[in-house]
């Protein structure tokens, strides 16, 4: 699959297969985003929260533009960090490659272990920093996409819900977490928090 990606080095950015497996080995993702060149406006409202874009590896970026643009891993962040930096990476670029492997559906495998919840807990104002810090990319990216305006929003609660009764203040008085609420509730014709 690698060797594949190589071929399309005049992208701004190579996505190949991955899928996604559980402790039992039982698919629990798959990239399934057509092949093919893509601006970015054309494919990002529909798969910019999913598997191909949540994770940097998987990927061949230009080493020109992270340097350019002083891209780097938010070492305050222990969850979504990877999501984030593949976000600032997308500010910079215009031209997506999407591939599949040599070998008829060859995929990278990703393992995802079992209890994510349990192993990132973390405190509402955790929470909602690691929020923000992707929301404000998101925003910059200035391409909206619904899918990460409903389930990231709900991915980040989970993290912090079995503590949200301890403190909730830090999570609901967050400015990015209460756009996002307004959004999803304008989105849904519902009131906003």
């Amino acid at each position: 699959l690698l060797e594949s990606m190589i071929f399309y080095e005049s992208s701004d950015l190579v996505i190949g297969n991955s899928i996604w497996l559980n402790d039992k080995d039982e698919k629990l993702y798959e990239c399934n985003i057509p092949k093919g060149v893509f601006r970015k406006n054309e494919i990002l409202p529909q798969y910019l929260y999913s598997a191909a874009f949540n994770v940097p590896w998987g990927k061949l970026f230009k080493s020109n533009v992270i340097a350019t643009h002083n891209i780097r891993y938010n070492s305050s962040m222990r969850v979504a960090e990877d999501l984030h930096f593949v976000y600032q990476y997308l500010l910079h670029i215009d031209c997506i490659q999407t591939v599949t492997g040599l070998l008829h559906n060859s995929n990278l495998v990703h393992h995802v272990p079992g209890n994510f919840v349990g192993k990132y807990s973390m405190t509402t104002t955790e929470a909602a920093q690691h929020y923000s810090f992707v929301w404000m990319t998101y925003k910059q990216i200035n391409i909206r996409c619904e899918v990460f305006e409903e389930k990231f929003l709900m991915d980040i609660f989970e993290l912090c819900k079995r503590n949200a009764h301890k403190n909730p203040s830090p999570w609901y008085e967050n400015e990015a977490v209460k756009e996002a609420y307004r959004l999803r509730a304008n989105a849904k014709g519902g009131l906003s928090r």
